[in-house]
């Protein structure tokens, strides 16, 4: 979101160039350029072909090398040295840093300067990003300037602000801009917020008006059962319901990267499995459980998520029957980031399910040969696999 700051202080500023000729018998002396409150004045004295000699003078300028605008031409005489002075004025810039050139046309030759800048200094933008996360926002305060800056974010509900960020500095780059970030955190999701900046710089003290900024929404929390077949040696192919929770974020924009964050994977183990542990001297067992998943409008457009599963304990009781009691493994791991490539809606969905689990006997030992640890498994049809979506700009 791009937000136009103003400055309500103005300050003055001095840039000289260093002048070329490009006719014979004519050049530029000097020239000046001081900005008051907006209005430039570009002075400097015009060497002529001699003491009478006639010309006039035009400044091109512009905020890039292109230039793109032109002052009105002013008439020059030179003196007895054959030398003028000119002073010509340029009204309507914006706080920016400026690249002009002066030119001289005499029927004794023509001759221009080469690119000089000058500065207009003060705000020139404040914006507002998104950061990922939960209530956390970048404040990007662009500053026109030609040493470094500081600038303090005061923020809140209201333009009472009431919330003030701590100072941040950066310095001039070779443009005579500086970009000084500050980063918001705490912030509430989906909630509009004010924001004010002032910078410190060489030239001044300069405030913004009030401006505002919208959080993003709090993200869509995802708890998704699943009927799935595994087969586990001893054990045979057997029913287990899978469990995969995390969150997602509710919107995002083309080129940003998301991710389903807080992940985690947990398999629930019926009295049957428990049993083959517990017959076989399982004490505790450990692994890692990998979902596939496919994000639509995103690249990489196939996802693999794995959860760590750490030492769980295998429960030793036996009922009255002398089965053991169900019990849940539970992992979590860090979901891969994609980036959004399209919009409209980005939905996350289950295409696979498989597993790598260690059950080790009341010394360490694995009960199972390594061959037979890695577990294939099945999502049953009929289910709807989809985790959420992600609206998309």
């Amino acid at each position: 979101m791009r937000i136009l700051a103003m400055a309500v202080v103005s300050s003055l500023l001095i840039a000289i160039g260093a002048p070329i000729a490009t006719g014979a018998g004519v050049s530029f002396g000097t020239v000046t350029a001081s900005v008051v409150s907006g209005t430039e004045q570009i002075s400097g004295v015009v060497n002529l072909a001699g003491a009478g000699a006639t010309g006039s003078v035009t400044v091109l300028y512009g905020t890039s090398t292109s230039l793109g605008s032109s002052s009105s031409s002013v008439a020059v005489t030179g003196g007895s040295t054959a030398s003028a002075k000119f002073s010509i004025s340029l009204s309507g810039l914006i706080r920016s840093p400026y690249y002009y050139k002066v030119q001289l046309t005499s029927a004794g030759g023509n001759a221009s300067t080469d690119f000089l800048t000058f500065v207009v200094p003060g705000l020139m933008s404040v914006d507002a990003y998104a950061l990922p996360g939960i209530g956390r926002e970048l404040i990007s305060v662009g500053v026109s300037t030609t040493g470094s800056v500081t600038s303090t974010v005061s923020y809140g509900l209201t333009t009472s602000y009431g919330s003030t960020a701590p100072p941040s500095t950066a310095g001039v780059s070779q443009y005579s801009t500086a970009t000084v970030n500050t980063t918001l955190a705490g912030l509430q999701p989906n909630t509009t917020y004010h924001v004010q900046a002032t910078v410190v710089t060489n030239a001044g003290t300069f405030i913004s008006k009030d401006h505002t900024f919208t959080t993003s929404p709090a993200p869509t929390v995802i708890s998704k059962k699943i009927n799935i077949k595994c087969s586990l040696v001893l054990v045979g192919l057997m029913d287990y319901q899978a469990t995969v929770t995390g969150s997602l974020p509710a919107t995002g924009q083309v080129g940003q990267q998301v991710t389903l964050s807080s992940l985690k994977i947990a398999v629930l183990f019926d009295v049957g499995t428990t049993d083959f542990f517990q017959i076989l001297g399982g004490a505790s067992i450990t692994g890692s459980l990998t979902a596939g998943a496919t994000l639509s409008n995103a690249s990489p457009s196939t996802l693999s998520m794995t959860a760590t599963v750490p030492s769980t304990p295998i429960p030793q009781s036996v009922d009255a029957n002398g089965d053991g009691p169900p019990f849940t493994i539970t992992g979590a791991g860090t979901a891969p980031s994609a980036t959004l490539s399209a919009a409209g809606t980005a939905t996350l969905a289950l295409t696979t399910f498989s597993a790598f689990l260690n059950p080790t006997d009341a010394a360490g030992a694995s009960i199972w040969p390594a061959s037979k640890r890695s577990i294939s498994c099945t999502i049953n049809p009929g289910q709807n696999l989809v985790l959420g979506s992600i609206a998309v700009t």
